[in-house]
């Protein structure tokens, strides 16, 4: 608890010296510097200004301390801070910048920037836009005692809660949205979690504390930061992040279970829901170096830019190469630096833009689009890929009607910022359970238990994933000591044509694919293939056929009674499907 204060106060110093007015009306600019020698700070003492679990993050997966750990240059701040007229909001070691404002009614604005461009270690400013008439709320919100005790009571059941072994209907109206994904299997064998730090970015978590099942969020480690208004409260603002969040924290047997319960969370607001501007970017950025000082492990934000408000700074398709903008470079160095990222994709599948936003296009995030509950994409799913041709989304989550946690009970929902935290939860638990297996190896283990993972596109990206799958997977297939068909229970219709099996020994299977044409059965695949001992065979032939009918029909499937049988040495195992 104690270093999270100590950097809570490092990375909002500046904080500070901000002027609590009624309006602001002020002309954004982002400063870059050219250098950051002569610091104070050095790449040897690296406790100066990162976390031990920041440092042990990265020394776990062996990422170098390097020039943009260290903070920016007091020194250049000072000389910023010097010239009359201008605000600091914000600084980013990351970028080597920092955040001004400049009141738009100064009339000596043109001076103040002339006089920062000359300063010898300025690099260039840029742009962010100017903030009409915008109200600055107070940092302080009046919470009734009676919540403070639902707190305690909530805190007190998880910590006495000696085990995670949820059943389904602990579940209740999330089991649904879980099941998708193999979340409750995988569940069973994370346990507790409580040493895992999820970040949620959003634009603010009204009432969040009121949940059932979220009333911990009251405890007094809980570590919240507002970069929109620059205080530490986000209770009063913006409802969207309690809706997210409950997919990700409630814990209310019986009734509701989000997909990591027990983790560790950490509340940024960085978006402005009454306006779309490019400070809201930099507010994710200095959110993500943020929690890198806190040593985050997994950041999960339902948010995304392409239009704002001033319409010579939106972004257009062809910026999706993703390291243009500032808010998918930062996505990129905080995975650098050791954080998984997971983003929405976006909901204008059926707009006029319909491609995925920014930071979906990062390089490095892993982008989530959203399904109907029977797997197959949202239409208002946004779609890729990008302007480079890069698969996005990567995958898929359960966001269309959807049961949201709410105060006054569950409702149904739809959105890519629902089928995020979902996933998100269910990678927590994956990478819980796997601490010593690099972010990379991750996602590769994802892509492995993935749908569509040799047909990937710009709808579904590689499809949906299966976490308990994704951890076998990691796992290698351990200790078979026998023929191993894996099996998902609650399998949508995309799982349930995919086949894994792990074998025993050195055998020959046999795959056989065969449908009803014409009231006639026909066999359209027949395949045979030798496996050593311990190799895993995967085969979507049955998810490559119906695409490549529907592809052909221009039309939805007209496909019935589709079989497949698989012949191994200890038996056959068959699959019948009824598609409509």
């Amino acid at each position: 608890m104690f270093l999270r204060v100590t950097f809570l106060i490092l990375s909002v110093s500046f904080f500070s010296n901000l002027i609590a007015s009624s309006n602001d009306s002020n002309s954004y600019y982002l400063v870059y510097f050219k250098y950051k020698h002569s610091s104070k700070f050095d790449l040897q003492h690296p406790e100066r200004y990162l976390s031990h679990k920041s440092i042990e993050r990265r020394k776990k997966y062996k990422i170098k301390i390097d020039s943009l750990d260290l903070p920016v240059n007091a020194n250049f701040l000072e000389g910023i801070k010097n010239i009359a007229g201008i605000r600091i909001l914000g600084i980013s070691k990351w970028l080597n910048a920092v955040e001004i404002s400049i009141n738009k009614t100064d009339n000596r604005t043109e001076d103040i920037i002339q006089n920062i461009r000359r300063l010898g270690f300025v690099k260039n400013l840029k742009y962010l836009g100017t903030l009409e008439n915008k109200k600055l709320i107070s940092d302080s919100v009046e919470i009734d005692n009676s919540y403070y005790l639902e707190a305690e009571k909530l805190i007190a059941l998880k910590r006495d809660s000696s085990i995670c072994l949820f059943t389904d209907a602990d579940y209740g109206k999330s089991f649904d949205q879980n099941k998708f994904l193999g979340i409750p299997e995988l569940s069973r064998l994370t346990g507790k979690m409580s040493s895992f730090e999820i970040a949620v970015f959003d634009a603010g978590f009204h009432n969040a504390f009121k949940v059932k099942g979220m009333e911990d969020l009251l405890d007094s480690k809980q570590i919240v930061r507002d970069y929109v208004d620059h205080d530490n409260s986000v209770w009063e603002d913006d409802q969207h992040g309690c809706n997210v969040l409950g997919f990700l924290k409630t814990y209310n047997p019986g009734h509701y279970i989000g997909s990591a319960p027990f983790a560790n969370y950490t509340l940024i607001r960085t978006e402005n829901a009454n306006l779309e501007s490019l400070t809201e970017e930099i507010n994710w950025l200095l959110a993500a170096e943020f929690v890198d000082s806190l040593g985050i492990d997994l950041i999960s934000a339902s948010l995304g830019y392409h239009a704002f408000d001033e319409n010579i700074l939106s972004h257009t398709y062809e910026e999706s190469t993703g390291d243009s903008s500032i808010v998918s470079r930062a996505a990129n160095l905080a995975y650098l630096k050791g954080i998984m990222v997971v983003v929405s994709a976006g909901n204008e599948g059926n707009q006029s833009w319909r491609h995925i936003g920014f930071p979906s296009d990062a390089i490095h995030a892993i982008t989530i689009g959203a399904c109907d509950d029977k797997g197959y994409h949202a239409k208002f799913s946004s779609i890729g890929p990008t302007i480079d041709g890069r698969i996005k989304p990567d995958f898929i989550a359960p966001g269309y009607k959807v049961n949201v946690a709410a105060v006054f009970g569950f409702y149904s929902g739809n959105g890519t910022s629902y089928s995020t935290p979902i996933f998100s939860g269910g990678l927590a638990n994956l990478m819980y359970l796997h601490k010593n297996t690099s972010l990379d190896s991750i996602k590769i283990a994802l892509k492995n238990s993935a749908t569509h993972r040799h047909l990937p596109d710009s709808l579904y990206g590689n499809g949906l994933v299966d976490f308990a799958l994704a951890s076998t997977f990691l796992n290698g297939f351990s200790n078979i000591k026998e023929d191993l068909f894996w099996v998902n229970k609650n399998a949508v219709l995309f799982q349930d044509l995919n086949l894994y099996f792990a074998s025993s020994q050195i055998q020959n299977v046999k795959v056989t694919v065969s449908t009803t044409i014409k009231g006639k059965r026909k066999t359209i695949y027949k395949k045979s293939f030798i496996l050593e001992k311990g190799q895993i065979f995967e085969s979507d032939i049955l998810l490559q056929y119906l695409l490549e009918k529907r592809k052909l029909k221009k039309k939805k499937w007209q496909l019935n009674n589709l079989e497949l049988v698989f012949e191994t040495a200890n038996g056959t195992f068959q699959k019948s499907f009824q598609i409509r």
